[in-house]
């Protein structure tokens, strides 16, 4: 495991690989996922109160078709379903 880095060489890291898997560049570089995801572009994420998720599940269950893709150490699942369906 190397350094923790900080936030600007975090996006550093991101930027120069792109394809990289937020909890794995967490997990080489001993920080939080969190403080990954913080270190992406403003495009690329979004943070939200606790008190929004119900919200924001009812609003993605009118998305139509989507793709959860789950990645861990032990493999990579991909579910397609219509949430609303």
């Amino acid at each position: 495991m190397s350094v923790a880095l900080t936030k600007p060489d975090l996006a550093s890291a991101l930027a120069a690989d792109p394809g990289a898997v937020v909890e794995t560049v967490a997990k080489d570089h001993g920080v939080a996922t969190r403080e990954v995801v913080e270190a992406l572009p403003a495009a690329m994420r979004r943070f939200a109160p606790a008190s929004g998720f119900i919200d924001a599940m009812k609003d993605i269950a009118t998305w139509g078709e989507v793709t959860l893709i789950v990645h861990t150490d032990d493999g990579i699942m991909e579910f397609t379903a219509d949430p609303g369906g």
